[in-house]
C-alpha cells in the first residue's frame, strides 16, 4: 500500500486495513499492537502522528525533525484507533549493516538474502 501521511484518506485507509486485521483474528486480539520500523528519516514518526491525528482526533505524541535521530529509543506504545484498540510504537532507524567489501561482501549478502535475513524476511 502507497500512502501519504499529510493526506487524510490515506492515513484512514491504513487504518481500515488495521482494524480489519484486528477483526479477522476475532476475539483472539483484543487490541492490536503495531511496529512500525524503517531507515532514518523516512517519516515514521511522521506517519504515526497522522494516524493519532485521524484515528482518535488527537494532536502529536512522537517527535519529528530534519535531522536523523530524533527518535533515539523504542516509544511507549500510543493508541491510535478505539474500535477496536490499535496501539503503536515508535523506533528509532535502522539500516543495513555493512557486509564488507568486494566478493566477500556480496558473499555474506547472498548467503543472508537466501536464509530470508536480509531485506525484512527473518526466518529465525
Amino acid at each position: 500500500m502507497f500512502a501519504d501521511s499529510r493526506v487524510d484518506a490515506d492515513v484512514r485507509s491504513i487504518l481500515k486495513l488495521a482494524a480489519r486485521t484486528a477483526h479477522e483474528h476475532g476475539e483472539a486480539v483484543t487490541d492490536l499492537k503495531v511496529l512500525v520500523v524503517g531507515m532514518p528519516n523516512v517519516g515514521k514518526s511522521s506517519l504515526l502522528n497522522a494516524l493519532r491525528r485521524v484515528g482518535v482526533r488527537r494532536g502529536k505524541a512522537f517527535h519529528t525533525g530534519a535531522m536523523p535521530g530524533v527518535t533515539r529509543k523504542l516509544t511507549g506504545t500510543v493508541r491510535v484507533y478505539d474500535k477496536p484498540p490499535i496501539y503503536v510504537f515508535d523506533t528509532p532507524g535502522v539500516m543495513m549493516p555493512f557486509l564488507g567489501h568486494d566478493e566477500v561482501g556480496a558473499e555474506r549478502g547472498l548467503k543472508l538474502a537466501l536464509t530470508g535475513e536480509l531485506g525484512g524476511v527473518g526466518c529465525g
